[in-house]
């Protein structure tokens, strides 16, 4: 504590933004304050410190630490720190905030947008972001927000299935299953199947008793 306010005092924006973190969650001792939290979030943003704007922008969206809830506000700090490459910001602004809109209305201050919503889930995709490469995957098969392209969306589900998501072992069994984005393959079905079944994942269960 003594170290990180020193830092702070010297204008250090990591150091403001984790003393906020720790302020926002209660640890290292310190009593919870969201209203402290805030006021050192707003310091890193005054600074243009990346994470601080991200988590400046929940506190905005939930209206915590004496913050009115401003969906205005929190896009603006979500979309500045997202195009500093901040893959918590993508992927708020892709799958949460444009996807679903801010549930404020009729009409709802941010709107749903599907091409936003696949515009920032593809940039938290291309960082390796997994649950992002599933979103993508079911936009390019549905065609949510972009062309629809059976082929993408099979590459994209087999980046995340690769990596051991299981909703993507099983989307990546139904395409093998169907044939959409690839030639019909019961085998590699059943094989992303059983992977995702391994993890207790409902659909992918019925679906190795289906084709057992």
């Amino acid at each position: 504590m003594a170290w990180l306010e020193r830092a702070v005092h010297k204008g250090n924006t990591h150091a403001m933004c984790n003393l906020g973190y720790f302020y926002d969650k209660g640890e290292l001792g310190l009593t919870q304050s969201h209203t402290k939290a805030n006021e050192l979030y707003t310091l890193a943003d005054d600074k243009g410190h990346a994470i601080a704007r991200f988590n400046l922008g929940i506190s905005y969206h939930e209206g915590r630490g004496g913050l009115a809830i401003d969906f205005n506000r929190c896009v603006e700090l979500w979309d500045q720190s997202a195009k500093q490459g901040n893959v918590k910001a993508q992927v708020h602004l892709g799958s949460r905030m444009y996807r679903k809109g801010s549930r404020d209305g009729p009409p709802m201050t941010i709107p749903v947008d599907p091409q936003l919503s696949f515009r920032w889930t593809l940039a938290a995709a291309k960082q390796e972001h997994v649950g992002a490469m599933v979103s993508i995957g079911v936009a390019y098969s549905t065609g949510r927000g972009v062309e629809q392209n059976y082929e993408s969306a099979f590459e994209w589900y087999t980046k995340a299935a690769e990596k051991g998501n299981k909703y993507a072992q099983s989307n990546l069994g139904y395409c093998c299953e169907h044939g959409e984005g690839c030639d019909v393959d019961l085998v590699k079905a059943m094989h992303w199947y059983q992977k995702s079944a391994a993890q207790e994942y409902q659909h992918a269960m019925d679906a190795v008793a289906r084709l057992s």
